[in-house]
């Protein structure tokens, strides 16, 4: 669990903005379309699935090593795998259904944006990062969400929201002591990733004036496939060895605790703020805008 301190912080965040998955559908039967600028972030500590290795040296093949369940059981014992990911991005938004009378509402969202990737590993036995991977630039991401609400009297309702977003991208910015550098080689770095990324949040809503507060359970799927390449030259004699490390992993926790507060200062902008909480954070803020 993170430490208190850091908690605390993010209640204050909830003041600012709102999440993406969290939109609420405008109120007015008219307003159908809206868009939101969002903002999110993510602190999550993963769990190694498999991983390979596949050497090549100076043109022959020692073809593919794959570690079996009791050696990367082992590896998850004592290596941490964390990653942050900051998301920038814009959500394009429809009511589906929106009936007089009726207490259902029902919304899809598209989602374009970027994303910013930083990957640790942490050897915990001796408390030293082994290797770390940072974006260079952003990564396209997008998505689609698609979120159900339930009027229950004037200010309670609940709602159900879902999402899927999928990035990738590449990068050469790697500080790694797992693979070292070999000081009489020139050498060359290159780390790919794609990753998906699901969530359901079930809510109670209550609503006063221009004001909502909402808080319930979320349930969430981080899945991330990892390939890095490195390529070392021997500048006497031109023999290149090659060696392409592959990964897969999931979020450790599944499950948090989510609260969200909404204004509506305007007949057209809403602004939300909130997060999750449980062994990884979430926090994400955006600024709504109804057609």
């Amino acid at each position: 669990m993170k430490k208190l301190s850091l908690l605390l912080l993010l209640i204050v965040l909830y003041l600012a903005a709102s999440p993406q998955s969290n939109i609420p559908a405008p109120d007015n039967k008219a307003k159908r379309f809206f868009f939101c600028m969002n903002y999110s972030y993510l602190d999550s500590d993963l769990k190694l699935l498999s991983m390979t290795k596949h050497s090549v040296w100076d043109g022959m093949d020692y073809g593919i090593t794959e570690l079996d369940q009791d050696q990367i059981d082992t590896l998850n014992s004592f290596i941490s795998y964390k990653e942050k990911l900051h998301d920038l991005n814009l959500t394009a938004g429809m009511v589906l259904l929106k009936t007089p009378g009726s207490p259902w509402n029902i919304d899809c969202q598209l989602v374009l944006g970027l994303v910013k990737r930083a990957n640790f590993i942490v050897n915990t036995a001796i408390n030293t990062t082994e290797q770390e991977i940072n974006s260079e630039n952003f990564s396209p991401t997008f998505g689609i969400g698609l979120n159900f609400s339930y009027l229950l009297d004037e200010k309670w309702k609940l709602k159900l929201y879902t999402q899927t977003l999928y990035s990738s991208g590449t990068t050469d910015e790697i500080q790694d002591n797992i693979f070292p550098e070999v000081p009489t080689m020139d050498e060359s770095r290159e780390s790919k990733f794609k990753e998906s990324y699901s969530r359901i949040d079930l809510l109670a809503a209550f609503n006063i004036n221009n004001f909502s507060v909402s808080a319930g359970p979320g349930f969430y799927f981080l899945y991330n496939m990892h390939k890095y390449e490195i390529a070392r030259t021997n500048p006497e004699n031109g023999k290149i060895y090659e060696d392409t490390i592959e990964t897969s992993m999931k979020n450790k926790t599944f499950i948090n605790g989510n609260i969200n507060l909404g204004w509506k200062f305007s007949n057209h902008i809403l602004l939300n703020a909130g997060a999750g909480i449980s062994n990884d954070i979430t926090v994400t803020a955006g600024l709504v805008y109804f057609l």
